[in-house]
């Protein structure tokens, strides 16, 4: 539920961030500060308040799923699916390398008695162990990546 907020907000505030920024600047050069402008900066509260909270939620999400009764799992791909659910039921946070996602998505499925989710992931270009996971459910996740998964063959 709250997942489905941050991503109302991150699409509000993309919507709304230029033409707030427009209108803050035209008012600051026209009539100079006050305690109004305050509502303008609206858009930036929303997006950093996403941008803050929603991959750790949204990776909560996923562990939280795959501790339901899973009924179907699938990687498309060469990939050993076993090692892909053990990585996502320990999912945390992992330190990002300047790098960035290369090659064909690779679509994960689950379904459990309860729920579906649609994940994808991407390689990483400078570590071919590590991957992009990305929650194909909301559009902040579809364009920003969740977090990590390493993967070791």
């Amino acid at each position: 539920m709250l997942l489905e907020f941050l991503d109302a907000f991150y699409s509000t505030g993309q919507v709304t961030i230029l033409p707030m920024t427009a209108i803050f600047v035209i008012w600051f050069s026209i009539r100079g500060f006050n305690k109004y402008q305050i509502i303008l900066c609206f858009p930036f509260f929303l997006i950093f308040i996403t941008t803050f909270f929603f991959p750790y939620l949204a990776r909560e999400n996923i562990k939280h799923i795959l501790n339901e009764n899973v009924l179907i799992f699938e990687v498309s791909g060469s990939i050993n699916e076993d090692l892909v659910l053990s990585e996502l039921k320990s999912l945390h946070f992992i330190l990002s390398e300047n790098s960035h996602p290369i090659g064909e998505k690779i679509p994960i499925k689950i379904v459990t008695d309860k729920s579906r989710k649609q994940l994808s992931i991407y390689r990483d270009y400078l570590r071919k162990d590590k991957y992009w996971l990305y929650d194909e459910d909301y559009k902040y996740s579809r364009e920003n990546n969740i977090g990590y998964i390493i993967i070791k063959d």
